[in-house]
Parts: C-alpha cells; sequence; structure tokens
C-alpha cells in the first residue's frame, strides 16, 4: 500500500522537474523547529511540495487561482521520527483540502504526562491517516489561519490497553483511537516585520473520549533578507490544559525558514 501512495505522489513530482525552470515558482520548501515547555515537546521539520495548476494564474496580490500539491514530510525528535506523504486540493489558494499517511518510529521509555508501564509508548510502527481542511484570510493587517484535522492512528506494535499519543498529550484507546484536531489564530500585523495575535489549539480522541487545549498569546516576527526569503517567529507564553483537567503554564516557540514559497500563502 505506502509503495503504491508513494508512486501516486511522488510521479507528479517528477514530472515536475521537467518544467522546472520554466517555472521554478511551483516548488516549495519549508524548514521549521518547533518547542514547548509544558508538556516537554519538540521537533525539527522539512516539507516538500509541487504546486499543479488548475486555474488562474499566480499572483501575490490577487490571490485567486486553484492548483493540486503533492508534498512529502519528515520530521524528527531525535527517538521519534516521522515521514509522511499526502495530497492537497486547492480549490481556490486559500482553501485546502488535505489528506496523507504518516508512518511513525517512537523509541522512546518515557514520555512527559504518561506512564509508559501501562501503555504503549515506544513502537517501531505508528501508522496514521490524516485528512482534513485550512483555510486563511486576511483582511488589512488582521489576519487568521484555521485548521481541521481528524487522525485514525494505529499501533501495530508492543500493544497494551492504549497508547500515548504525543500531539494531543491524550491516551488512545486499544491499538487504535481516532483524533480530532482543530487550531485557530487570530493576529494584527503591525507592520510587515512585527505582529501578534493568539492561538488555540483542542485535541480530543474519539474511543478514550479524552480531550486537552492549548491557549497562547503570540509575538509574530518576521525577518527577509535581500533574496525575500522570510524567517517566521512565533513564540508568547500559554496556559495547556492537560486530559487530567489541570491547567499548567508554558511557553511557545516556532521557527519557520522559507527558502521557496512555491504557490502556498500557508
Amino acid at each position: 500500500m505506502i509503495k503504491g501512495l508513494l508512486v501516486a505522489l511522488v510521479l507528479p513530482l517528477l514530472s515536475g522537474i521537467s518544467v522546472a525552470n520554466d517555472d521554478i515558482s511551483r516548488w516549495d520548501t519549508r524548514y521549521e523547529a518547533f518547542a514547548r515547555s509544558n508538556p516537554i515537546g519538540a521537533y525539527a521539520r522539512a516539507e516538500f511540495g509541487y504546486s499543479i495548476p488548475l486555474w488562474g494564474e499566480y499572483d501575490l496580490k490577487k490571490p485567486l487561482y486553484g492548483f493540486v500539491r503533492p508534498m512529502a514530510r519528515f520530521q524528527t525528535s531525535g527517538l521519534v521520527n516521522n515521514a509522511m506523504v499526502g495530497l492537497e486540493f486547492n480549490p481556490i489558494s486559500f482553501l485546502s483540502f488535505f489528506a496523507a499517511k504518516s508512518y511513525m518510529r517512537r523509541d522512546l521509555k518515557k514520555l512527559d504526562n504518561f506512564d509508559c508501564e501501562d501503555i504503549t509508548c515506544k513502537s517501531s510502527d505508528i501508522r496514521r491517516n490524516i485528512w482534513g481542511f485550512k483555510f486563511a484570510l486576511k483582511f488589512a493587517n488582521v489576519f487568521m489561519l484555521n485548521r481541521f484535522q481528524w487522525h485514525t492512528t494505529s499501533v501495530e506494535q508492543n500493544q497494551k490497553l492504549g497508547f500515548a499519543d504525543e500531539q494531543g498529550t491524550l491516551i488512545g484507546s486499544g491499538s487504535k483511537d481516532k483524533l480530532f484536531q482543530s487550531v485557530h489564530v487570530l493576529g494584527y500585523d503591525i507592520n510587515k516585520t512585527h505582529g501578534f495575535g493568539a492561538l488555540h489549539k483542542r485535541n480530543f480522541t474519539k474511543n478514550s473520549r479524552q480531550d486537552s487545549a492549548m491557549t497562547v498569546a503570540l509575538y509574530k516576527y518576521v525577518y527577509w533578507d535581500k533574496s525575500q526569503v522570510d524567517w517566521n517567529i512565533l513564540s508568547g507564553p500559554g496556559v495547556f490544559h492537560t486530559r487530567q483537567g489541570t491547567k499548567h503554564p508554558m511557553l511557545f516557540f516556532l521557527l519557520q525558514y522559507r527558502p521557496q514559497k512555491g504557490w502556498t500563502l500557508f
């Protein structure tokens, strides 16, 4: 199955190489570094995609066009490694429907906020089917981003009564459960470099009926170099609502570097 999915996603990418000299801007690359103080978490991520036009022409000032985007993502936290391939469908540039499949190896015997004696933490075969949609809008200096996604997670090895889902800091039921996540960002750009806003993220598992949430006050900083490549920093304090119903202060940090934007707006 994975071979068929890889072929279906990689072939459009390879076909785009032949026209890369004519339209190099269709390629996009993104690198991220994320850290959170409570519950402790961090990762480094690389993502690559290629936009296949459906209608219209790319215009950042008037982003009214549609495209399909095969993509691949690689993420690591040292002993937690994840590979994902997916496909995005943008009927219009600021609205995206997506589906993906990921494979993860987690070699940690201990995880923050989990009792790994009773549930599965370490596993060499964790699989996720992911689907959802996201959209972003901007009016003058006010911007917003919303994302809704569902993950069906299955643990194929070291099965116990439940498993750790580190994305929501929740416990999945048995060896398979579904995670719903919603992310909402609302902010204001003071100028091209500085901005501020707020982020709220909700996590909920279907079978185990657990939920958690994160609310963060954000400071946004954008650095532009001479080639108009941008570095984005989102950082600030927040509160994490655990599955046990307790609240803990936390610090949030996200660094994004996009050497090639492609046709994507976000």
